[in-house]
């Protein structure tokens, strides 16, 4: 492949990076394959002497050519690595769960429950578009991955996509870096501690994705570096916009407007007019559009107190009673975000079959004109129920948020 032959696109170099962390791919020879299984990937890893399997799913080779040691389709392989430190292997896990959707369905409510909606609404806002951005270059760019060998690649859910940018890097920038930018002139705390600690969750995100064989260096470093000129960009507007967005009477029109209209014009390629990265596109526009205009309807009910100004404090680590509130508060929102997808997912599904005169199975009909409505619709109604449902909720059980006036 031409493109390995700079360091900063070099498989080799991802392999070096995972030796020197203790991640190590056996000989060749213990490499074994069995033609009557399905098409996937599966890997067992060594734990100081113990050996781990995990089965995983590769790509079409019209995907990414390097990574299928096949032409047959119904090839199973299973590749066998070792683990010398267990420190890093976690650590990094850790690291990259903070791109991945459970973070997302965690740390948004968390901040809305029990910290900032004036601050994670900018987040949002920035995660919106940094994310449409990132993933719609990889549909346009095509560039494969670190190939096995020589890298060890241990996450299957992303052999769908192409690497180029990281849009986990993008997301570990602008998560970190937004909340330092939009709090800095508004809560009191150290901002030594702050650069440092936004700072450690960068590096700690890239370096997860380069130990864990998903990117090249070169796709950390475009998508760090794209996410930090967008950011210094929007950052100058972003208070303007989440103004519009939260006050404006006619507000939410545009909004759900442009949201679809970026997820239906996406430029996948895929036969079918879907892929897994217009899906994660979908799930965060729908999400970006539903939580702004529950925002929306809130300062319409007048219960949003920081629609204009954040609720400024000094920062304390709270008590154990508080932490406790805290993690009560964010049981009940998920809860609540759960039966409110699985009860829109019924429904949406149903609706779909109804306009188009058919019983709709998504598993074995996956184009743009099912998935499309069905993602959007779904988590936008989760997203609205998040920040309509759970305040009202939250005060009936007596444990009120400070930032809603319900």
């Amino acid at each position: 492949m031409k493109l390995e032959s700079n360091w900063l696109v070099s498989s080799q170099t991802v392999a070096n990076i995972q030796r020197f962390f203790g991640l190590e791919l056996d000989p060749p020879s213990d490499i074994v394959t069995n033609n009557k299984s399905s098409t996937s990937n599966g890997h067992t890893s060594t734990h100081n002497g113990v050996h781990h399997r995990q089965k995983q799913e590769a790509p079409s080779q019209s995907k990414v050519e390097e990574i299928t040691t096949t032409k047959d389709a119904s090839t199973k392989v299973e590749t066998r690595y070792s683990v010398k430190n267990r420190f890093w292997y976690w650590l990094f896990a850790f690291g990259a769960t903070l791109g991945d959707d459970v973070f997302y369905y965690t740390f948004y409510p968390f901040w809305f429950y029990n910290l900032s909606p004036w601050v994670i609404r900018r987040v949002i806002l920035m995660w919106g578009l940094i994310m449409y951005v990132g993933q719609s270059s990889k549909e346009i760019l095509r560039w494969p991955r670190p190939s096995e060998p020589p890298a060890v690649r241990i996450e299957k859910r992303y052999f769908k996509e192409y690497g180029m940018p990281s849009t986990h890097a993008m997301v570990g920038t602008l998560v970190p870096f937004t909340i330092l930018a939009v709090t800095w002139d508004h809560y009191e705390y150290s901002h030594t501690w702050g650069v440092a600690l936004a700072s450690s969750y960068t590096l700690l995100v890239c370096f997860s994705r380069l130990y864990r064989g998903m990117h090249y260096i070169l796709d950390i470093l475009v998508g760090t570096g794209v996410c930090m000129l967008l950011l210094a960009i929007n950052l100058q507007f972003i208070d303007a916009l989440d103004h519009f967005l939260v006050t404006h009477p006619y507000a939410p029109i545009p909004l759900i407007a442009v949201a679809f209209l970026l997820c239906l014009i996406y430029p996948c390629k895929d036969d079918n007019g879907w892929s897994s990265t217009r899906n994660d596109t979908t799930m965060c526009l729908s999400c970006v559009s539903g939580i702004m205009t529950a925002c929306w309807i809130c300062n319409q009910l007048g219960w949003l107190i920081d629609a204009k100004v954040p609720v400024s404090q000094p920062i304390m680590f709270p008590g154990w009673t508080s932490i406790a509130l805290m993690l009560l508060r964010e049981l009940i929102g998920c809860c609540i975000m759960v039966l409110v997808h699985v009860t829109m997912r019924t429904l949406v599904l149903f609706l779909l079959s109804l306009v188009m005169g058919r019983k709709i199975d998504r598993s074995k009909e996956t184009t743009v004109y099912v998935e499309l409505p069905y993602k959007f619709i779904a988590y936008f109604c989760i997203c609205c129920a998040m920040v309509l449902v759970s305040p009202v909720t939250f005060k009936a059980l007596g444990i009120p948020i400070y930032t809603f006036n319900v």
